[in-house]
C-alpha cells in the first residue's frame, strides 16, 4: 500500500509555503514499500548520505501505539544506492539499510516564526 506522509506545519502560513522557502521539507509525498526516493539535506556526507543521494525504500516504520490507517510513520527505511558507512541493518542479499527519521525546519512567513517537521525526503 501507499502512505502519504504529510508534513505537521505550524504556524500562520506554514501549510501552503513552498518547500524551498520551509528548509526543503515537501508538504507531503506518497511512499510504498519498493519506492525510490532522493533525500533533501546533507546527513553525513562523507558516507554518501547528503542531498541528491537516491535510494529505495525497505520498510516503513510506526509508532507501537500509532494506526498507520490515520497516523504518520516515525521511521523510513532506506537502501541508499552509493551509502558506504555502517549499516542500522543488513538485507539478506547484503543491502545496507539506514533509518530516514523526521526533521524539524524554522523558518518566517513575513514576519511570523513558523515550523515543518518531516522527512528530508523526496
Amino acid at each position: 500500500p501507499i502512505v502519504q506522509v504529510v508534513a505537521k506545519s505550524v504556524g500562520p502560513g506554514a501549510a501552503t509555503t513552498a518547500d524551498d522557502k520551509a528548509g526543503n521539507l515537501a508538504k507531503q509525498f506518497p511512499v510504498c514499500i519498493g519506492a525510490r526516493l532522493m533525500l533533501t539535506y546533507n546527513l553525513w556526507q562523507a558516507v554518501g548520505l547528503c542531498n541528491g543521494a537516491r535510494g529505495t525504500v525497505y520498510d516503513i516504520g510506526w509508532a507501537a501505539e500509532a494506526d498507520p490507517a490515520r497516523d504518520q510513520p516515525c521511521v523510513i527505511l532506506i537502501e541508499f544506492d552509493k551509502y558506504s558507512g555502517p549499516p542500522f541493518l543488513t538485507t539478506p542479499e547484503g543491502g545496507k539499510i539506514v533509518p530516514i527519521l523526521p526533521v524539524q525546519r524554522d523558518f518566517l512567513v513575513g514576519a511570523k516564526n513558523c515550523t515543518r517537521t518531516q522527512f528530508p525526503l523526496v
